[in-house]
């Protein structure tokens, strides 16, 4: 196992304790939406991995060996597709909030070839505040270690592109991402995948199934209930990729609707929404909400506070 330090400080056995990555999710292990995002071409968004932005080619949640240790990684295929002639992008968007202007990046990566990319940062809205550095990726798994002086320091919010300018035709794998304060890579901090979630969820939430839900009258059902964790910001609502939720009324058979949204009153912690597209209820009824079309198990409606 090589390791590449590209700053002036031994990361060795350093005795920094207490939370020092400021990445959540630094470990792949949260994948809410998709452990297999087959939307190459789509663009910019969040669709795989919680807490990262990308655009361009498939990202899939695989399993990996390193240093004797099994992690669960990302590997994105068709990196480049139909992006700029060929070069694709992993973002990473925290709320540093005024830690310095030193930081340090570090994470395990490879490609199924040789690769050069570019790692750096910015501040939130694209103006860089700190300059690339290029690595070239090789067929083994290596940790890198970047370090990342800002100039000016980030006040509110900060990216980090993980990884700059993928190339079309190769394979990236990347895990154990991490950020923190200073010039010294400590070893990966390890958090559970019920804290990384939590964390992940102040940002977004799948949730509905549990919810209750009041039919008034016309075909509109109002929506009630509380999120799991409270979120960033008041979130906006999300309908099912497939369109279709399952209601339950004591009594009665279950029904399907396709249901379209028409008002929100949602705060941090969770409130209420209106759909339409509803029928055979009576003003009043309370219904209960179960999952899609395609799972009726799963949380129907997504929460999104994403920066």
């Amino acid at each position: 196992m090589a390791l590449i330090k590209l700053n002036n400080r031994s990361s060795e056995d350093n005795a920094i304790h207490g939370r020092r990555n400021l990445i959540f999710n630094g470990a792949m292990q949260v994948w809410q939406r998709s452990t297999d995002d087959t939307e190459s071409g789509t663009g910019w968004g969040y669709r795989h991995a919680d807490r990262y932005y990308t655009n361009k080619g498939r990202y899939r949640k695989e399993t990996a060996t390193i240093d004797g240790r099994e992690w669960d990684i990302m590997h994105i295929d068709d990196a480049g597709v139909g992006y700029n002639g060929g070069r694709g992008m992993i973002y990473k968007h925290e709320e540093y909030r005024d830690y310095a202007n030193t930081l340090t990046l570090s994470f395990y990566a490879k490609a199924s070839a040789s690769s050069t990319v570019n790692v750096g940062a910015s501040n939130f809205g694209g103006s860089q505040y700190a300059s690339g550095t290029n690595i070239t990726l090789t067929t083994d798994w290596v940790r890198y270690e970047i370090q990342i002086t800002a100039s000016p320091i980030p006040t509110q919010t900060g990216e980090t592109y993980i990884i700059n300018n993928l190339d079309d035709g190769i394979d990236y794998y990347i895990t154990g991402i991490q950020l923190e304060v200073g010039e010294i890579a400590t070893p990966f901090e390890h958090r559970s995948y019920g804290e990384e979630l939590q964390l992940c969820q102040r940002y977004y939430e799948r949730f509905g199934q549990g919810w209750w839900a009041r039919f008034e009258s016309g075909s509109q059902l109002v929506i009630n209930g509380q999120f799991k964790v409270e979120k960033r910001t008041a979130p906006t609502i999300g309908l099912p990729t497939g369109g279709t939720i399952r209601l339950y009324e004591w009594g009665v058979s279950d029904r399907d609707a396709t249901p379209s949204l028409t008002n929100t009153e949602m705060n941090a912690n969770g409130g209420h929404f209106k759909l339409n597209g509803f029928s055979g209820g009576s003003t009043g009824e309370i219904w209960g909400v179960g999952g899609t079309d395609s799972d009726f198990s799963e949380h129907p409606f997504e929460a999104k506070a994403e920066l």
